[in-house]
């Protein structure tokens, strides 16, 4: 009998640590391609090779990053509702696999992109990133949840056509928004419905003024919204991009650091539909008529930036001060805060939950 408690209680343990173990299905696009002519021991290796799937995000936001892996091998990624993943991963001989690509965050700062490098692990995925501000490498490491292809717009998978966001767009309330890019700048010119909690239910006039990337299917950059003749203004941070189905996409966060236009996120918005927001722009209406309507709004930009208030020297607006303070540098702001706790390996978890249990099973004995 106590013979087959110790073996249901460590069957229990290799279960717990099962959600360390990513599968490669055989019915993968890529994995006859991958494992042809290897040696059948390597075969195995392969097949727990895939980056698929949703990891945890420790850099700031406590949410979530998204991978979704094509048949060519290309990732598509998004994280935390802020930031775009553009991948290519290398499959190796020894088992092994890696990523390798670009960054794309909304706002402007000295991270706003950048490159990365990533290694599978048993537990999820270790390596680093680089921000285009500086040439110091941050390390990035984090736990794999699920291994359960996420949805193309959880990946924000974009389009591979010939397109780019440039023209005039309208959403379901049928109010539009005017792009215009141009020598890798972009700018643009829209009107908004605020949420029911972000001044009311009046209409809010915004401009847009950032940088163009992928050939015009990513724009990044702040946005400056003024609400009537009033002093109700805000700005923030925006990551417009061209989805996979047509439509356009938009990440928007609020806040700035210092008076310059320079962003700043904070993480305790994600769940403050007045100040963060996943939007949708569905319907292209057409190429741009004139590029002057791109500029419409862009008296708010001086108007915001001159009228910000008297702050308590921090320099940090429009975001909460139980999170920015002048001792808090932001992470995705200022060029990078190195994660100082690393998961732990799935063999060292397997480790300390078989420890546990024998523990626990000399308590009966």
């Amino acid at each position: 009998m106590r013979v087959l408690l110790v073996l249901l209680l460590v069957a229990f343990a290799f279960a717990l640590d099962s959600t360390f173990f990513s599968t490669r299905p055989e019915n993968d696009p890529t994995y006859s391609e991958l494992v042809e002519g290897l040696p059948e021991e390597e075969n195995g290796a392969i097949i727990l090779r895939s980056f698929q799937g949703s990891y945890t995000s420790t850099g700031g936001y406590l949410s979530t990053i998204y991978f979704c892996v094509q048949p060519d091998n290309t990732v598509h990624g998004s994280y935390d509702e802020v930031g775009l993943i553009q991948g290519q991963v290398l499959y190796k001989t020894d088992g092994t696999a890696t990523m390798s690509g670009d960054f794309y965050e909304a706002g402007t700062s000295d991270c706003e992109t950048g490159t990365f490098e990533i290694e599978l692990t048993t537990w999820g995925f270790t390596g680093s990133y680089k921000c285009k501000g500086g040439g110091k490498s941050f390390k990035w490491e984090e736990v794999r949840t699920s291994n359960v292809r996420p949805s193309n717009e959880q990946c924000a998978i974009l389009s591979t056509e010939d397109l780019d966001i440039e023209g005039v767009w309208e959403d379901d309330a049928d109010l539009p928004i005017s792009i215009c890019t141009t020598s890798g700048k972009a700018t643009a010119s829209y009107t908004i419905a605020p949420s029911p909690s972000y001044w009311g239910n009046a209409l809010s006039n915004g401009y847009f003024e950032g940088t163009s990337y992928l050939g015009g299917r990513v724009l990044g950059g702040t946005w400056y919204e003024t609400q009537g003749r009033t002093y109700n203004f805000r700005a923030g941070a925006m990551l417009m991009f061209l989805r996979e189905n047509g439509d356009l996409g938009i990440f928007k966060w609020t806040g700035l650091n210092g008076g310059e236009g320079v962003t700043a996120i904070d993480p305790t918005q994600i769940l403050d539909e007045s100040k963060h927001r996943v939007q949708k722009f569905r319907f292209y209406m057409g190429d741009i008529a004139n590029e002057n309507d791109c500029a419409v709004n862009d008296g708010n930009k001086g108007f915001v930036l001159l009228n910000l208030h008297d702050d308590d020297e921090d320099y940090y607006y429009f975001v909460g001060s139980d999170w920015f303070n002048s001792q808090y540098v932001a992470v995705y702001d200022v060029v990078g805060a190195e994660y100082l706790n690393p998961p732990v390996s799935g063999a060292a978890s397997l480790s300390i939950v078989v420890s546990v249990l024998l523990l626990c099973l000399s308590l009966f004995v």
